[in-house]
């Protein structure tokens, strides 16, 4: 679903944000905040990983960019017999993962930020998927 943003620049400091019927996951438990560097800019994927089904984990991820029209992400899931899907996303995008989904990111452009709200504390509870093979 789609979020909008927000964003303002000054002397003081940057500040970017979402603003809209944030779909927070329920007794949320942690978030992590992702800057995205130049390296990582269509060369390294966040992600590629899947939460095991029993682990009950969902995710909710949201994308921030100063630019509302640039392509920020490519997201690629697949849950666990269906094929791979793509879907590029735009800032103001969030997407759910649901236990058992996996999930890889390719960062797009530079001064990106992902936001992910998850209602479990990381711990290995989930496996490797090269989604980018």
């Amino acid at each position: 679903f789609k979020n909008s943003i927000f964003s303002h620049q000054d002397s003081r400091r940057g500040l970017i944000g979402l603003a809209g019927n944030l779909k927070f996951v329920n007794d949320s438990k942690q978030i992590k905040i992702i800057n995205v560097t130049k390296k990582s800019v269509k060369n390294e994927i966040i992600g590629n990983h899947r939460h095991i089904r029993k682990s009950n984990q969902w995710e909710y991820i949201y994308v921030l960019h100063h630019n509302r029209k640039e392509k920020v992400f490519e997201f690629r899931y697949k849950n666990y017999d269906d094929p791979i899907k793509k879907k590029i996303l735009f800032a103001g995008d969030c997407v759910s993962v649901p236990p058992g989904c996996a999930l890889g990111l390719l960062p797009l452009v530079e001064d990106s930020i992902l936001i992910e709200i998850s209602n479990k504390i990381y711990h290995d509870n989930y496996e490797k998927i090269n989604l980018f093979a």
